[in-house]
């Protein structure tokens, strides 16, 4: 891994890191269920309308893909998610320090971003500010009125943010080597 080589960091309603004080889709991974399983018509809204907070409108056809996208990738998606959460318990379970970035976002030198869908349904509010917390001078952009997907339900606002942060990021580190200098 080359730390030395990436310049900025931005995490979008990440599965970076877990607060045990709040439920989120961990939980149900803990217990085997798994969301991105789908089989049925209905398994696939449900995952819909957990995913965004104000779905994307998109033609049928379109979302009849995605389905059968799903439905192709099922025991993928189960065998992934079951795999990375077996023997785990709970939210609790020290095994969980492994599965997580604290460590990383406590020790990451470069420019941190993240960016939380304020409505995330998978994993809360709570969770990016844990991350945020952690990332020592990070920025925290909250999009209000988002739900798990910012970069699916309002693409221009998230992007508009990220570049924003690289832009300023960039500017800084040039700053302080030109000081340097």
């Amino acid at each position: 891994i080359r730390p030395d080589l990436v310049k900025t960091v931005t995490l979008i309603d990440t599965a970076a890191v877990i607060d045990p004080r709040f439920e989120s889709a961990y939980d149900d991974f803990i217990k085997g269920k798994v969301i991105f399983q789908i089989k049925t018509r209905d398994d696939f809204e449900t995952f819909w309308k957990t995913i965004f907070h104000r779905p994307p409108m998109l033609p049928i056809f379109l979302k009849d893909y995605l389905f059968e996208q799903f439905k192709l990738n099922y025991d993928v998606y189960g065998r992934f998610i079951l795999d990375t959460f077996h023997g785990i318990t709970s939210r609790n379970d020290p095994a969980l320090d492994t599965l997580f970035m604290d460590r990383a976002l406590r020790t990451m030198k470069m420019p941190v971003h993240i960016v939380w869908g304020e409505c995330d349904k998978l994993f809360p509010l709570s969770y990016g500010e844990k991350a945020h917390g952690l990332a020592t001078g990070s920025r925290f952009t909250v999009l209000k009125n988002v739900g798990h997907a910012p970069q699916v339900e309002a693409p221009h606002l998230t992007a508009k943010h990220i570049k924003k942060f690289i832009d300023e990021a960039l500017t800084q580190l040039n700053t302080e080597k030109a000081s340097q200098r």
